[in-house]
């Protein structure tokens, strides 16, 4: 199956090269509903081999376009939505969520 993130590494190096941040991977849409959620934060819909995948980014729109387009091509990125976050984005840890909800990305230990 053809996903963004077809391994661990690539949420690092995609992150980098796009200057994005994944909070979550394969999540149900409903997460999106999450108001705890920073106000930058996007739900992307995507289609692999007929299954659809939801994740929710930090980022730029166009940087998540390219990064999901570059990753699937043309034809899989469905959408890129806002969520219901309510979070500032000054306030909004990152790294505290990744951890917390244990699905996300956090860069290797050194």
């Amino acid at each position: 199956m053809n996903t963004v993130w077809g391994k661990n590494q690539d949420v690092i190096d995609k992150s980098e090269k796009y200057g994005i941040i994944v909070l979550e991977i394969d999540c149900e849409r409903s997460v999106a509903k999450n108001t705890k959620l920073p106000r930058n934060s996007y739900l992307v819909t995507y289609m692999t081999d007929g299954v659809e995948h939801n994740d929710i980014i930090i980022g730029l729109k166009t940087n998540i376009f390219d990064c999901y387009y570059d990753s699937l091509g043309k034809g899989s990125l469905q959408s890129i939505e806002y969520t219901n976050g309510n979070v500032t984005a000054k306030l909004f840890d990152a790294k505290k969520y990744i951890d917390a909800s244990n699905k996300g990305a956090t860069k290797p230990k050194k």
